[in-house]
């Protein structure tokens, strides 16, 4: 008998579904912003982040780059859903 594991659940109420945004789970297109694939895509976007981020939020300060961060997460998602 297969028991789900924590992650798996994690994921699943979480996770961008086009059909559950569209019955009106909006708070979908938030949360998805913080799940990823597998290890290497956690990974490669911390990599970025510590790589672009501490410049960019020096730049934009901090409240402007969390507003930017958060922002783009959004938009892509939307992007995501439309296409």
């Amino acid at each position: 008998r297969f028991i789900p594991m924590l992650g798996d659940e994690v994921f699943r109420l979480g996770v961008h579904a086009n059909f559950a945004i569209a019955d009106g789970e909006y708070w979908r297109l938030f949360t998805s912003m913080f799940l990823h694939a597998d290890f290497l895509h956690l990974l490669m976007n911390m990599f970025w982040l510590f790589l672009f981020g501490p410049e960019l939020e020096l730049l934009m300060g901090k409240l402007r780059f969390i507003t930017i961060f958060l922002g783009a997460g959004l938009v892509g998602n939307l992007a995501s859903f439309f296409l």
